[in-house]
């Protein structure tokens, strides 16, 4: 007997570049998004915002790593019409009737956003890596990116080979550290407290 069955394989993950773009004021990536070793990306995923209120995510595919840009407007206008229109409407604001540069006033500009995201709730964000210096500025520059009004990052190398991590650590952020037990930590603000345990083969940098 013969087994039409196809045997499984394991789906390949696709490179995928990850961003934000806030819609009332939309910066969309003109050159080719590229990877460390210079291949272009052939997926983005966007997280869409209006005046910082999280509206959802975007996925498109890339032209050798070129993203366009009227597919973006028209994609997000079509799937976030109905929370778009609920929260111009809070703003005063009429709907509009295609997205763009110029399309929705930024939150400055609005007399009263009632739906603008402000919280001061103090939030953490955890990184967790291993020897994979060459990825950590684009990470840090997107968290340094972030505006919340109460922002940690703590970037753990857990059992690192060599000092690569904390070397792109120091160059990009800064070099103010402090050290506990095995646990070296360096904070971008003063009075943070390191939180590593003595003994633990993790490297956690602030």
């Amino acid at each position: 007997m013969t087994d039409s069955r196809q045997p499984w394989q394991r789906s390949r993950p696709v490179p995928t570049f990850c961003g934000a773009v806030e819609l009332g004021d939309p910066v969309l990536p003109t050159a080719p998004v590229v990877r460390d070793g210079g291949e272009p990306y052939s997926q983005i995923r966007l997280l869409v915002r209006l005046h910082t209120e999280p509206l959802g995510y975007v996925n498109l595919q890339l032209t050798d790593g070129i993203l366009n840009h009227d597919e973006f407007f028209e994609t997000a206008h079509l799937a976030f019409a109905d929370r778009m229109a609920v929260h111009l409407r809070g703003d005063g604001l009429r709907m509009v009737p295609a997205l763009g540069p110029g399309a929705i006033p930024p939150r400055e500009q609005v007399a009263h956003c009632s739906r603008a995201v402000v919280d001061p709730t103090s939030v953490t964000v955890v990184v967790c890596t291993r020897n994979r210096s060459a990825m950590l500025p684009a990470y840090l520059s997107g968290l340094q990116a972030l505006d919340h009004p109460d922002l940690e990052v703590v970037i753990v190398d857990n059992a690192p080979s060599d000092d690569s991590t904390r070397a792109v650590f120091d160059r990009l952020v800064g070099s103010s550290a402090r050290r506990r037990g095995s646990a070296t930590s360096a904070r971008t603000a003063p009075g943070c407290p390191a939180r590593a345990t003595a003994g633990s083969p993790r490297r956690g940098v602030r």
